[in-house]
């Protein structure tokens, strides 16, 4: 039987040929890929969170696998980010959390239903643009599209308990274990903070966790090489974005 070829193009532009056969099984999963195109942004963040915990993958290279054209992948981009980044940043104290209301081990429970009361908690405890009814709501509609059903009382019930007995959680005391309550406080392992501890003393290991926690801040830059300064500079700039949330500072960097 003649072995005929194709070309196809994979991440980084580079090409190879591929036979029929692996070309048909490629353009099938490519298919189901981009069927997610106008797929809700917490459920492309909770399929990212399921295959970095099964596939044990660099974040990044599932990110990109998730990067879609259209207008509705863009527009969601930014809240999928938020979702996967922060769930995983805080997912120490989001899952001492979850074991508050969850019967049994939460580790026994299916993995698409886990991270999807995590994402749940994570917006509920963390974001307040998304209204909680919403957050509640979509998760219970979650476990439909994740072919878990029989989950969607349970997910409801745990969100609803949570968000009813939210300012009455206590995190572990420190004179109990200071370990780990600081590892649930700032989500870091409890060896790392040991580490930190053992290192710096309890005050300074706090700050910096903390500090860790925190969300850089977006800095802008102009290219001077490409762009007309006259247009970007301060103070012509300051007014150019003045009210919008934007702060404008004279150049700092050394050229």
């Amino acid at each position: 039987m003649e072995n005929r070829f194709r070309v196809f193009r994979v991440f980084g532009g580079h090409v190879f040929f591929i036979p029929d056969l692996v070309w048909k099984i490629t353009l099938k999963t490519t298919k189901i890929q981009k069927s997610h195109n106008s797929a809700d942004a917490r459920v492309i963040a909770v399929r990212i969170l399921n295959l970095f915990q099964e596939q044990q993958m660099p974040l990044s290279l599932l990110l990109n696998r998730f990067k879609f054209p259209g207008d509705s992948a863009v527009k969601s981009r930014g809240l999928i980010y938020e979702l996967v980044f922060g769930t995983l940043r805080w997912q120490i104290q989001i899952d001492y959390l979850l074991k508050q209301f969850v019967h049994g081990n939460l580790w026994d429970l299916p993995l698409s239903v886990q991270n999807i009361l995590r994402v749940g908690i994570y917006q509920i405890r963390f974001l307040d643009q998304i209204p909680n009814y919403a957050v509640i709501s979509e998760a219970a509609n979650m476990t439909r599209r994740f072919r878990q059903i029989k989950f969607t009382r349970l997910v409801n019930g745990v969100l609803r308990n949570y968000l009813r007995h939210e300012k009455q959680i206590r995190l572990p005391g420190k004179e109990e274990d200071l370990f780990r309550h600081l590892s649930i406080r700032f989500a870091f392992p409890e060896w790392m903070v040991e580490l930190f501890t053992d290192q710096y003393g309890e005050e300074k290991a706090a700050a910096i966790m903390k500090g860790s926690n925190r969300k850089p801040l977006l800095t802008v830059r102009v290219n001077t090489k490409k762009n007309n300064t006259g247009k970007f500079s301060y103070p012509s700039g300051k007014r150019k974005y003045s009210g919008s949330s934007i702060e404008i500072f004279p150049g700092i960097f050394p050229r």
